[in-house]
């Protein structure tokens, strides 16, 4: 278990400051060798590393999930990778190869004491200056990230330079290679070569909204290796009807290059006869796909209460490990008790945890976008004609709340009746909730052809399904030390 956070005094605080200000190393009651030596050695360091202007703050009693300056690195784990970062810069500028290995000896030497700094405070800190290896939320790295992102800025977007959640691609990519793989042109968001890829004038267009809507930034600098640093050790486990499934591809799709393989392993027993009743298989059959250090990411179509009580909760109890973490959801297909079916999951979620049962966090169901009052399907065949939500009397303001103008449309502005049930179970239950309705309500303009037609349920990709990534890297990051579990060793 993590420790519970607690307020912080000034005895508790070492601060590491920056060149400018001297390397002034500020301990308030502890002034022993350890401390001096690693002042020394960060001193020396810093000439070259980092930003002169940065600092990294330490606290002792700090869990190791809990956010520092330092891009939200664990308190030990940010001043190594700080250290790991100042010391290759340093390798790196020397004029020679002698110089080189004498440096990075000094660099591993000094990285020793940072390690045994870091388990006197109780957390490991990674050596990554001994391999060479350059970590940093600078560089939308973290250590043992398996594939590189430089970190994109708003103003390298405005330039032209595409989000990586949207289609842009890691340095060097492996993956992007592979113009035979399905996942790998689907996954690129090229569209004609695969279905459900938004047209290039929609793409553009996408960027541009949350270019001009404020309070995007965090969505379009997002890096693979930030998702990934949330799910190593972990299973990611998705189930839900189809709009879950198309959640899903969006997160493969964001993780594809970090996979070892473009490919999908069924779980074993997991083919269609497991969910005969209320669920189907859809793009895949019930299955994984494997990431290095013990992560993976895992999808089981489960439509409805009966399948998520019937059919999910039994094989998650048989597969799942208590460090997993599970998001669900089911709404569309709905049924005349849902608000007690939605009580009778809530109500069996602490005992199941108790006995090992992943970590549950609930996703809201999206918006639609049909020609109707509230959005909803009206039944019959496609092609349908999507509509802007709530017509002219519906906006959504900068703080990302919709605005109504017009009372019948109140429902709205909860996310809709099936959200208004959801979110109130799920908060009465204390289960984190990932809200997607409001940033996807403007997207009416997304929807693709299912093969028989247009219609406004389903996302063209990327759009809709992207948002929800991020949606699920907030909540993810929200609540890394509720999930309490550690996870696996990486």
């Amino acid at each position: 278990m993590f420790p519970v956070p607690r307020e912080h005094s000034p005895s508790d605080l070492v601060t590491l400051a920056s060149v400018e200000q001297r390397c002034r190393l500020k301990v308030a009651k502890r002034g022993g060798w350890t401390e001096q030596l690693l002042s020394q050695c960060m001193c020396s360091a810093r000439q070259v590393g980092d930003s002169p202007w940065q600092r990294i703050r330490l606290y002792k009693g700090d869990s190791p999930r809990q956010q520092t300056e330092r891009g939200g690195m664990g308190r030990s784990q940010g001043l190594a990778t700080g250290w790991s970062s100042g010391n290759s810069f340093l390798v790196h500028r020397a004029a020679s190869a002698q110089q080189k290995s004498r440096l990075r000896r000094w660099a591993c030497g000094c990285l020793v004491v940072v390690g045994l700094v870091a388990l006197f405070y109780g957390t490991r800190a990674p050596l990554a200056a001994c391999v060479g290896e350059r970590g940093g939320s600078d560089s939308g790295t973290s250590s043992g990230c398996p594939a590189t992102y430089d970190r994109l800025t708003v103003a390298d977007i405005r330039a032209g330079a595409k989000p990586y959640l949207l289609g842009g691609q890691a340095k060097n990519c492996v993956h992007c290679q592979d113009e035979a793989n399905y996942i790998s042109t689907f996954c690129q968001f090229q569209h004609g070569r695969e279905g459900g890829i938004c047209e290039p004038w929609l793409q553009d267009q996408l960027i541009k909204h949350f270019l001009d809507v404020p309070g995007y930034e965090a969505l379009l600098t997002l890096t693979p290796c930030d998702l990934w640093k949330l799910l190593k050790g972990r299973t990611l486990w998705m189930s839900g009807d189809s709009q879950t499934q198309d959640f899903y591809k969006a997160v493969h799709c964001f993780l594809y290059e970090i996979t070892p393989r473009l490919g999908y392993t069924p779980i074993e027993g997991g083919d269609k006869g497991v969910f005969q009743e209320g669920a189907v298989v859809g793009w895949y059959p019930p299955g994984c796909v494997d990431m290095p250090g013990n992560t993976r990411l895992c999808f089981i179509r489960s439509d409805d209460g009966p399948a998520i009580f019937g059919k999910l909760i039994p094989m998650l109890q048989q597969l799942a490990q208590p460090q997993d973490v599970l998001v669900i959801n089911f709404g569309l297909h709905w049924s005349a008790d849902y608000d007690g079916e939605l009580r009778n999951l809530t109500a069996q979620y602490p005992a199941l945890r108790r006995t090992g049962f992943p970590y549950m966090i609930w996703k809201d169901t999206p918006v639609q976008h049909f020609d109707t009052r509230l959005g909803e399907y009206p039944g019959g065949k496609p092609p349908f004609q999507c509509t802007k939500l709530g017509g002219d009397q519906l906006r959504l303001g900068d703080d990302h709340t919709l605005e109504i103008l017009d009372e019948d449309l109140a429902v709205l502005g909860k996310g809709g009746w099936r959200n208004e049930l959801s979110n109130a179970a799920m908060q009465d239950a204390g289960i984190p909730i990932i809200h997607t309705y409001n940033d996807t309500a403007p997207l009416h303009e997304y929807h693709r052809d299912n093969g028989a037609g247009h219609e406004c349920t389903h996302h063209c990709h990327p759009s809709g399904p992207q948002v929800w990534v991020h949606a699920l890297y907030q909540t993810l990051s929200a609540n890394q030390d509720n999930i309490a579990v550690r996870p696996l060793p990486t």
